[in-house]
């Protein structure tokens, strides 16, 4: 163990990896597509109307009328002389057919006798009823398509289970419909799509399939590569995914060339990866002071390896930084020696190292001074020198 003499004043500017010291999470974000609702077919056209109706028959007028029993010239009747008789054209009512039907046709009534000597003129005839219009009743609609839930560029929906051998089949004769970014590929593939369940590291990995398989994970149909693995291990395909829970991926297994064959695929929580929001003991929220955390760290977990000192058995803190300004962040008053590391998270795979110390504390303990800004988020882990455990403190001043 080596002690430094002075607190170290760390001045966090962007690393080689590119992350900015407590910097806003660069996580990237992963949008879901929503499945193509198939409309339903539309209806088929309608049945024809009725045909127009017919012309109704004319009237029942005799020809000549001979004017009852008057036929002839009548010298004593009532009318003498000669009767040019009624002129009866009345026109028949124009009829508009049924519902739907044509019009009727127009009639023309009878036309009134001949000369009528006397006689009561010949009544119009009777209208003919129009023809009755046919029921418009319209066809069938067409079938609707049917709605698989699926997006279009996918065969299989896992929805959000994890596990291995999560799905197995086989790419022959699929189509090669892919072309990840990371090998030659002119194989048949398959694409599923699978949703987090929760924020997380995931591993993807094709381990079991039966031929070089290469796996490539898109953000969506058409979408972004996320990211594309040849050679996990032997020929299977693998790659860890930080994603959001909800966030839903497309994830495509190729064959290498022209591989293709019986593949298996597994989805599992990546145990190797340190996810800094989940492996967090407490929130302090923006809390500082003397003694703002205290406890034991017997029993504790090592998640993280401090690059400062062999150091295990962590406490992990987030920790919200109060206000822009230089942050003093000590184990003063624990009653073993410790090792203090500040790390921050780029994503649910990747912590990142701003900071660690091992003695420039009082005695064996630790110190670290940051610069940081006011909203910033840093997990601070305190773990013990070469397995040592004990009762720790954790002071934040300015």
């Amino acid at each position: 163990m080596s002690a430094s003499t002075s607190t170290l004043l760390l001045l966090l500017s962007a690393c080689s990896f590119g992350l900015t010291p407590f910097g806003t999470d660069g996580s990237p974000g992963i949008a879901g597509d929503t499945a193509a609702l198939d409309s339903a077919g539309p209806g088929g056209p309608g049945g024809p109307g009725g045909g127009p109706g017919g012309p109704g028959p004319g009237g029942t007028d005799g020809g000549t009328d001979p004017g009852g029993t008057d036929g002839g010239t009548d010298p004593g009747g009532t009318d003498g002389g000669t009767d040019p008789g009624g002129t009866d054209s009345g026109t028949g009512g124009t009829d508009p057919g049924g519902t739907d039907g044509g019009s009727g046709g127009t009639d023309p009534g009878g036309t009134g006798g001949g000369t009528d000597p006397g006689g009561t003129d010949g009544a119009g005839g009777t209208d003919g009823a129009g023809g009755t219009g046919g029921t418009d009743t319209g066809g069938p609609g067409g079938p609707g398509g049917g709605d698989t839930g699926l997006l279009p560029c996918v065969d299989e929906d896992l929805g959000s289970t994890l596990g291995a051998s999560l799905s197995v089949g086989s790419t022959a004769g699929m189509g090669d419909d892919y072309t990840p970014s990371c090998a030659t590929s002119f194989a048949d593939d398959i694409a599923l799509t699978w949703t987090a369940p929760a924020d997380g590291c995931y591993l993807i990995d094709t381990s079991g399939s039966s031929f070089d398989t290469v796996l490539a994970v898109y953000d969506g149909c058409g979408g972004s590569e996320l990211t594309c693995n040849d050679d996990y291990s032997d020929r299977a395909a693998g790659e860890s995914l930080s994603l959001e829970g909800g966030e839903q991926i497309v994830i495509a297994i190729d064959g290498y060339r022209a591989d293709s064959g019986a593949y298996t695929l597994s989805v599992t929580r990546d145990g190797s990866a340190v996810d800094l929001a989940a492996a967090a003991d407490s929130d302090l929220g923006t809390s500082y002071g003397s003694a703002v955390a205290s406890g034991s760290s017997a029993g504790a977990d090592t998640s993280l390896s401090p690059s400062c000192s062999a150091g295990t058995r962590d406490v992990i803190f987030a920790w919200t930084v109060p206000s822009a300004g230089v942050w003093t962040i000590d184990t003063n008053g624990s009653d073993y020696d410790t090792v203090l590391s500040i790390w921050q998270a780029i994503d649910h795979c990747t912590p990142v190292e701003v900071a660690c110390d091992d003695d420039a504390g009082s005695g064996t303990r630790s110190q670290i001074a940051v610069r940081a800004s006011g909203g910033e988020r840093a997990y601070i882990a305190i773990s013990g020198y070469l397995g040592d455990t004990g009762r720790y403190v954790l002071n934040i001043t300015r």
